[in-house]
């Protein structure tokens, strides 16, 4: 009894998670089509408020940080991303919105631009690889062991099995979504990127690289539900 109230608490909170985050984008479709839009141009209005949105959030995010980076990374992560992680994430996305309407934009905006700014801008201008190369290589590992386990060594549990099917699943999603932040050739990004609004970005370049929420502004969106 006491491992199904976990498990309808488990539910319920992903179920408000998902919720939150994705009121104005309903589906996975949604986010992909933000990702053939976040390359601009965009105007100084719109990106100065983008990133007093930012600046809202950050002290809220600061002080949750290891639970949100923990739901970010959560088909890859050893740790669990229930309870702290599951009400972090929704305490920063009711902020998201509040302050989005403060200065008088969307979600969508929100969303957008932060695949813009800090998703391709940001980890293209850095010397560094964008981290999300890592991630993806450790999810890709991951989906490759679990296929084999599906096809080779399957549970004779049948639930057993439909959770190895669903973790696939999300792995699969999760590597879909942060794929695109994973590039080698930065320059090609930097060249797709509309002038000037990578001009207005470099004049600000100290203060976003201060907003910098890491792999919290790469996570994927929630799955959609399987019928």
């Amino acid at each position: 009894m006491k491992l199904i109230r976990q498990s309808l608490v488990w539910v319920l909170l992903l179920a408000c998670c998902s919720f939150a985050l994705a009121q104005e984008l309903k589906t996975e479709e949604d986010f992909r089509q933000l990702l053939v839009e976040a390359w601009g141009p965009e105007t100084p209005e719109t990106l100065e408020a983008f990133l007093k949105v930012r600046e809202g959030i950050q002290e809220s995010y600061l002080k949750h940080e290891v639970p949100i980076q923990q739901w970010a990374l959560r088909e890859a992560s050893t740790m669990p991303t229930i309870g702290p992680s599951i009400f972090a994430v929704l305490n920063i996305a009711r902020e998201v919105r509040d302050l989005c309407e403060e200065h008088g934009l969307s979600y969508r905006d929100y969303q957008r631009l932060t695949y813009l700014v800090y998703g391709r801008w940001l980890r293209a201008v850095r010397e560094e690889k964008p981290r999300e190369a890592l991630l993806v290589r450790v999810l890709q590992e991951l989906e490759i062991g679990l296929a084999r386990r599906i096809d080779n060594n399957p549970p004779e549990d049948e639930r057993e099995l439909q959770k190895l099917h669903t973790r696939l699943a999300s792995v699969r999603h999760q590597i879909e979504f942060v794929q695109p932040f994973a590039f080698k050739d930065k320059q090609a990004v930097l060249e797709h990127i509309d002038p000037v609004t990578k001009t207005w970005l470099e004049q600000e370049r100290e203060r976003i690289e201060g907003l910098d929420f890491r792999f919290f502004d790469t996570a994927p969106p929630p799955r959609d539900r399987e019928e």
